[in-house]
């Protein structure tokens, strides 16, 4: 008898890092859930899954440390110079399908098999927006599927490339629901706990999460944050340093605020959970973004939520948050003092934010990721 046939799907985690952010927790929690969606599907062939990951790493990468029975078949080499544009369709042989966590595919050489694409935003590409509206292009018209984490992606997608409705689809991100729980006994916050205390912070703080970039808006965050009383509670601001980070981070000190701003950097997901049940409130000001996972991670810690007023962070956090222009500085400083004051305010939007949980599920994005790959492999375009 004649084995059936594998059924490979391809999975790009070429970018992984040690320091995680946006993209690499996007992939890291929908892994899982593509695997045992993918190997679950029925029909013909035995399903199996071959997983990318950067030069190096090999099984000791995040990507195939997986729990038993939920890491991938073949975990190869990928990434580094050449890779998208020429050493991957190469490794994609014997593919039936490939998946990557970006909207970026090889232009010059063809793919042997259909792509899914991931579109988070289109804002970091906006400062080279000519180079890269061409190879935004190039990628759409290739892929068979394109997976926006919103409906205000979807919305920024169509806008530059109406022509590509069709091939689009939304599919929301989650927090890791292992790690962002409320507080022990409902309390809010929690008292200060080990990932404060290394920090040198006795007390709950403001919170703000994000790579230390322009678009987070910090240095709004910072100036508003200087008009509080010197005995509000202390700013704390947790992100590794992205470009045009260093005026952000020597703002304090020109504000004659350096002792109650914290710099954390980067941390684990681990300690970010608990700096979220630990802390009064998150503070997300950024002025463009694609979707919100900090607001999700926040509402699922039962923190309320001060967030700048975009069409992204409306969509993830509705009710559960006060919405200021982010530009507007002295607005924020009314927000702000206004939720410091009030336990009854945050206590509600808190409550509201617990009642949003379930809009937001790792299982069910990885299913409608799964089922968009068994589209574009039965019906590639």
């Amino acid at each position: 008898m004649t084995p059936s046939p594998d059924v490979l799907l391809a999975v790009d985690a070429s970018r992984l890092s040690a320091a995680r952010a946006g993209i690499d927790n996007y992939l890291l929690h929908l892994l899982p859930h593509l695997v045992e969606g993918w190997r679950g599907l029925p029909g013909e062939g035995v399903r199996r899954v071959r997983v990318f990951t950067p030069p190096g790493a090999g099984a000791a990468s995040p990507a195939a440390a997986a729990a038993p029975g939920t890491g991938p078949d073949e975990v190869r080499p990928g990434g580094g110079p050449g890779w998208t544009q020429v050493r991957l369709p190469l490794a994609c042989h014997g593919a039936a399908v490939y998946f990557t966590p970006i909207p970026i595919l090889p232009l010059l050489l063809p793919m042997p098999c259909p792509a899914v694409v991931t579109v988070h935003d289109l804002h970091e590409f906006r400062p080279r927006w000519g180079y890269f509206r061409r190879l935004l292009d190039g990628t759409f018209r290739k892929a068979a599927r394109i997976v926006c984490v919103s409906e205000s992606t979807e919305a920024e997608v169509l806008a530059e490339f109406p022509w590509a409705a069709a091939r689009c689809v939304v599919v929301r991100e989650a927090a890791d629901a292992r790690l962002f729980h409320p507080p022990a006994g409902g309390a809010a916050p929690e008292p200060p706990g080990e990932a404060l205390g290394r920090l040198g912070i006795t007390r709950a703080p403001l919170l703000a999460v994000g790579t230390i970039q322009p678009r987070k808006n910090y240095a709004s965050l910072i100036r508003a944050y200087a008009g509080l009383p010197a005995t509000a509670p202390p700013l704390l601001i947790v992100g590794k340093p992205g470009w045009r980070h260093e005026p952000v981070l020597a703002l304090p000190a020109e504000l004659g605020i350096a002792d109650r701003v914290v710099f954390a950097g980067h941390v684990t997901s681990e300690d970010l959970a608990a700096l979220m049940r630990q802390s009064l409130l998150l503070c997300a000001l950024s002025t463009a973004e694609g979707f919100g996972l900090p607001l999700v991670e926040a509402m699922a810690s039962g923190l309320p939520i001060l967030a700048s007023d975009i069409p992204p962070f409306r969509e993830v956090a509705g009710n559960a948050a006060r919405f200021v222009p982010p530009t507007h500085e002295a607005a924020i400083t009314a927000r702000l003092a206004e939720l410091i004051d009030s336990p009854a305010l945050r206590a509600e939007l808190a409550a509201v934010g617990l009642g949003r949980r379930g809009l937001f599920s790792w299982a069910r994005a990885g299913a409608a990721v799964v089922e968009e790959l068994e589209r574009a492999r039965r019906a590639p375009i």
